[in-house]
């Protein structure tokens, strides 16, 4: 039988091959992970995320009630200016005829307003329409009393001025008026001081 010297060649390569640890072998590359962050670094990013966050949150909703509290804002004065001038108005043509009442109304944003007769700047007419503002605040809220000095009646008409007094006597809250001309408003007062009465008519 003949040996094939290529089996002994093909042998000898199959033994003499290098081993995967001897210094012939191949190099690989290695990838390297990102080396992940300190965690007191991550907390500290996470607190500044969250913060943001609630910021934002904040912002957001401090817009939506600024826009409610305008909203509210804003139908709170209709109702005001729509009361105040029909109460206005109804005092108005008691105490005269030939006078336009006076006109309360507001801005767009509430932060001013504007009262005045829109046809007479006189001063009789003037303290006539404050006269009667103060006579309609007092009808539409609670406050319990109101007072008035003569000077506020000194420049309106005597019989305005009278019919002016007739309405502060109708009320059932405490009135104080003080003024000068009584002799001149005797007849238009009525009868004072009766028991249990808590109008007062005092002279200065």
């Amino acid at each position: 039988m003949h040996s094939d010297p290529n089996a002994d060649q093909l042998a000898f390569e199959v033994d003499g091959a290098p081993t995967p640890n001897e210094s012939s072998a191949p190099s690989t590359s290695t990838v390297t992970e990102p080396s992940a962050p300190p965690s007191s670094s991550a907390s500290a990013l996470d607190a500044l995320l969250n913060e943001y966050r609630a910021r934002a949150t904040s912002e957001r909703a401090k817009g939506t009630l600024f826009e409610e509290l305008t909203r509210l804002r804003q139908s709170a004065l209709i109702d005001v200016k729509s009361a105040m001038n029909a109460k206005l108005i109804e005092l108005n043509d008691i105490v005269t005829s030939d006078q336009q009442p006076p006109v309360l109304s507001f801005k767009q944003d509430g932060t001013t307003y504007t009262f005045e007769s829109p046809d007479d700047k006189g001063s009789g007419v003037a303290d006539k329409d404050l006269s009667l503002f103060d006579l309609a605040v007092f009808n539409l809220t609670p406050l319990p009393v109101i007072i008035h000095d003569s000077v506020l009646f000194n420049n309106i008409e005597k019989d305005v001025a009278g019919k002016l007094l007739e309405l502060h006597k109708q009320s059932t809250k405490q009135v104080f008026i003080a003024f000068d001309r009584r002799a001149r408003l005797r007849r238009h007062i009525g009868r004072r001081d009766r028991e249990g009465d808590q109008r007062h008519y005092t002279r200065p």
